[in-house]
This record gives structure tokens, sequence and C-alpha cells, in this order.
């Protein structure tokens, strides 16, 4: 999925317009990628729909993020230099199953 599809699903899985009455507070997000380019778009569109974004460049990067940060969801590209996405959400799971992966 490109980024701004991702982007365009996040949207969509956010979006409270529809029934204003549901409370939404900003979510912290954390995008794994490692390409900058993809991280750098996904998380303006993130800070757009008003919640936070965190970037990082590697699995290993996104464990340490986990460790220190209070993170609401995940978002991880697959093919990642070094662990895969893969097995970064197998380490999630295991660590944090609190957050949607």
């Amino acid at each position: 999925m490109t980024p701004q599809g991702i982007a365009e699903r996040m949207w969509q899985m956010t979006d409270t317009r529809e029934d204003p009455g549901i409370a939404q507070r900003p979510l912290t997000i954390l995008i794994v990628d490692d390409h900058p380019s993809t991280v750098e778009t996904v998380s303006d569109v993130v800070e757009e729909m008003g919640h936070l974004s965190i970037g990082v460049h590697s699995a290993e990067d996104a464990m340490r993020t986990l460790a220190q940060e209070d993170i609401d969801v995940v978002l991880t590209d697959l093919v990642l230099t070094g662990e895969s996405g893969l097995r970064l959400l197998e380490l999630i799971k295991a660590d944090h199953s609190d957050i949607p992966a």
C-alpha cells in the first residue's frame, strides 16, 4: 500500500464526523519505515488528523521507542532493513499486547 493509501485508510478509521458524540483524544502513533519519505508523508497526515506521530526507521528503534513512550498504535512497513516488520509485530504482541499493531 502506498503512503497515501495508508493515510487515507487511517483517515477512514479515525473519522468521527458521522457520530460527533464520540469523544476522541489524540492518539500517539508510531510509524516505522526505513524510507524517510514514507515516514514523513504518513506523519504529516497523522498530524493533520490531530494525532501525534513518532517516526523511526528500524524495528530496533521502534522497540526502544515503545519502551520509552506511551504509544497507542503502531504502523509498520513489513520489509525493513535489519529485523523485519513481521518480527517487529511478533515482539510487540509479546511485550506490548495492549498496542494495536
